[in-house]
């Protein structure tokens, strides 16, 4: 009986002889990991995005919990730090580094944890540009023209809000034509830290039964994509040379915020910006800021003007309140009728 107990305690002994005592009295050993594996660990978690950790298959819980060490204390200096995270366990732990030095990314994860970010914008919006964003740019293909509407993310001011008209332009425009639409009108859009356009359907037409110049799909397709790579490749728009600095917004999400869409049809965004002026507050947004001289040119612009320039402030203010903000009216607002 005796040798028994002794077998245990030389076991347990050799279990933990090249373990270490953190402060608050646990113990972990390295769990066989090699000091390259290690340093990758505690890089990884100090230095990689909240969206990579969950890929990881990491709990947000979990990642929660190293935030806020983190915030208290700094980055993690050794493995006994990541013992001393409050509600953290050698067995939870060790899961963690796991994941970490395998590298293999949870496709049902990810899915879990973008997948709504994913019906929203395309691509991803980083974690790190939401955290340090302080205005949004957002443009509106029509028929005649082109709306853009430039917010300030911290106060909701509306700093600029024009439009570029290019209803002289072919309707038979060739690709170079097109091309130098797009250069001169790139000149013309203000400079933000984030440009969001409204995608294009799949098929079809954006503002379906206008008549106007760019009124092929592939024209729209065509615009779209030199403008979108005048704006990444700029070195006036792109300050921060970004990799991207140009995102999309879900077709129609903006109309099913603001109720705009009615079956089939878009109807006008007027009436719902006018609201937006006066400050009524029945809407589902936060309110926004415009100056008297900004609201007396919009009042003085032809109604099809009005209407682009009214699109343009929708969809800035709709990806404010959906991917910056995460305002819960907003998300409830596009939610289908069966979760609200």
């Amino acid at each position: 009986m005796l040798y028994k107990h002794l077998k245990v305690i030389i076991k347990n002994v050799r279990r933990y002889s090249t373990t270490t005592a953190n402060k608050t009295g646990k113990r972990t050993n390295n769990f066989d990991f090699s000091e390259k594996d290690q340093n990758r660990i505690l890089n990884v978690l100090n230095v990689d995005e909240k969206d990579h950790l969950c890929r990881l298959n990491i709990p947000q819980s979990e990642i929660r919990k190293l935030e806020v060490w983190k915030t208290k204390y700094g980055p993690f200096q050794c493995m006994n730090n990541l013992l001393d995270v409050e509600g953290m366990d050698v067995e939870n732990l060790a899961k963690i580094c796991h994941s970490v030095v395998s590298n293999k990314p949870i496709q049902n994860a990810k899915k879990l944890n973008n997948s709504k970010n994913r019906q929203i914008i395309s691509p991803n919006l980083p974690s790190n540009i939401v955290d340090t964003l302080t205005s949004v740019v957002g443009l509106y293909l029509g028929p005649t023209g082109i709306g853009w509407t430039k917010l300030s993310c911290t106060d909701r001011k509306v700093i600029v809000w024009d439009y570029k008209d290019f209803s002289d332009i072919s309707p038979k425009a060739s690709p170079f034509e097109i091309f130098e639409l797009a250069l001169c009108v790139s000149k013309c859009i203000p400079v933000g830290e984030v440009f969001v356009f409204e995608a294009l359907p799949r098929l079809g037409l954006q503002g379906q039964g206008q008549i106007g110049p760019l009124t092929t799909y592939l024209q729209q397709v065509e615009f779209n994509s030199m403008l979108l790579a005048l704006l990444n490749t700029s070195q006036t728009h792109n300050i921060k040379k970004l990799e991207n600095i140009v995102y999309h917004l879900k077709t129609k999400l903006p109309a099913r915020l603001f109720q705009t869409w009615v079956g089939t049809e878009k109807v006008t965004a007027i009436t719902t910006v006018n609201a937006l002026l006066r400050g009524e507050n029945e809407l589902p947004c936060t309110p926004v800021d415009v100056d008297e001289q900004i609201k007396i040119k919009f009042e003085g612009q032809s109604s099809i003007r009005k209407e682009i320039l009214s699109q343009s402030l929708l969809l800035s203010i709709a990806f404010l309140d959906l991917c910056v903000y995460k305002n819960p009216v907003s998300l409830r607002a596009i939610a289908p009728s069966k979760k609200r």
